[in-house]
């Protein structure tokens, strides 16, 4: 199936800074609206408010905090991060997401040279979609950096975060699913993600070859737990449980399902849902382990008239589209020419691998994307940008990849106005 359209897209941003000797407070709030000419009911915005603070305490100690708060529909991060699947047509995915994030740091100076921080971070996600795990997490991290020389730098870095992904009793029987046994169709239930740890530590260089070329370079290990919860059903007096039965199960034919280790049996209701007295759905907890690289490896080249970005890293998420941890992979090269100080162009690709594997969920998808673009400087206060981007993207579950390869091709135009005040 394809389908194209026109849309429009308008955002508005108010910031205000203040600065003084010791202190550096800003706040910014930000307003997007898409519109789309053929799909109405499509229609979104996004807003996002940011709040950022530094004081230094003293000429060694400064001290950190910010928060964002968000309320989007936009999925359209999707694909133009390659973080997640999603479909590639006009209208991408409409889940509102609130997020609010949350995190503070204290940087000393031991020496001109060493340097060292330390900092804390709370996330918050909640979804209108049920598949989309609401979540909160807490993490922290350390970090020593040390200045060789004027060409090199070294750092150490260290850090840990905990992620809780939250299920209602009523989203957790959704789990239950059927097959036929030949007798009838017996039910049993899928596992749940529940918890997700994760911890890393890395080395990192810093160095500048030439006026020219300069390179920054990470790699360490990392070790992820995540809690799963096994579902099963258990007799409780004075509990009911309501679990859904699909239509592919017959009104009447013979449901057989287990509690306490006891098969029993019941005929399928005509209703769609299956209510069974005196009993509860109870949940024991268990764990995955699984151990991986971490790295990051970026190379740049500028010159008077271009630069080139080239860049390779492998990191681990948590997703909250099923729960989990994903492991991605991220290739790109950009290169952008200068035509003039008022023309630039650039070219730019992007391979994005994600893998998530565990006994709940085994998926793979990739992302790639290929665009060109420009940016001409109309005055001082106007820009205008014109961008193409394609992209690809498959998915596969399971060893299949059948019915999910998604395209598309996008050509966007950009006028942005910068109020002089702002400068």
């Amino acid at each position: 199936r394809e389908e194209s359209d026109l849309s429009y897209r308008g955002e508005l941003e108010l910031p205000l800074h203040a600065v003084s000797q010791a202190s550096d407070i800003g706040l910014t709030y930000r307003t997007a609206r898409y519109e789309f000419h053929s799909r109405p009911d499509a229609d979104y915005g996004n807003h996002f408010v940011r709040l950022q603070a530094a004081h230094n305490l003293s000429r060694r100690l400064t001290l950190s905090v910010s928060d964002r708060f968000s309320v989007t529909k936009d999925a359209d991060r999707i694909l133009d991060l390659g973080t997640d699947v999603g479909e590639t047509g006009i209208v991408v995915e409409r889940i509102r997401r609130k997020a609010n994030n949350s995190s503070f740091s204290v940087r000393y100076a031991f020496s001109p040279r060493l340097s060292g921080t330390v900092s804390g971070v709370y996330n918050s996600y909640r979804y209108s979609f049920e598949p989309y795990y609401d979540s909160d997490s807490t993490g922290g991290s350390g970090s020593l950096e040390y200045v060789l020389g004027p060409k090199d730098r070294v750092s150490l870095y260290v850090s840990s975060d905990d992620a809780d992904f939250e299920r209602s009793d009523r989203e957790l029987t959704d789990n239950a699913f059927y097959s036929f046994n030949g007798l009838g169709f017996e039910m049993n239930f899928s596992s749940e993600f529940d918890r997700s740890r994760n911890s890393s530590a890395y080395l990192g260089w810093n160095h500048v070859f030439s006026p020219v070329w300069s390179l920054q370079a990470t790699a360490g290990a990392r070790r992820t737990r995540d809690t799963i919860l096994t579902l099963s059903l258990t007799q409780r007096a004075g509990s009911t449980v309501s679990l859904p039965v699909p239509d592919a199960v017959p009104p009447g034919s013979l449901l057989l399902f287990q509690r306490d280790g006891q098969l029993l049996f019941t005929p399928a209701p005509a209703s769609g849902t299956l209510v069974l007295s005196d009993t509860a759905l109870a949940t024991s907890p268990d764990e995955d382990t699984s151990r991986g690289a971490v790295y990051s490896l970026s190379i740049t080249g500028s010159w008077p008239t271009g630069t080139l970005e080239l860049s390779a890293s492998q990191d681990t998420y948590h997703r909250n589209a099923f729960g989990g941890t994903t492991e991605r992979r991220t290739y790109r090269a950009k290169y952008t020419y200068r035509f003039s100080e008022r023309l630039r162009a650039y070219v730019d690709g992007r391979f994005d691998r994600n893998d998530t594997e565990s006994r709940v969920l085994n998926e793979q998808y990739r992302t790639t994307r290929l665009g060109t673009g420009c940016r001409y400087k109309v005055t001082r206060d106007l820009w205008a940008s014109l961008r193409w981007y394609h992209t690809e993207q498959t998915w596969d579950r399971g060893g299949s990849v059948t019915d999910r390869r998604y395209e598309r091709d996008r050509v966007s135009l950009f006028l942005t106005y910068e109020w002089p005040l702002l400068r």
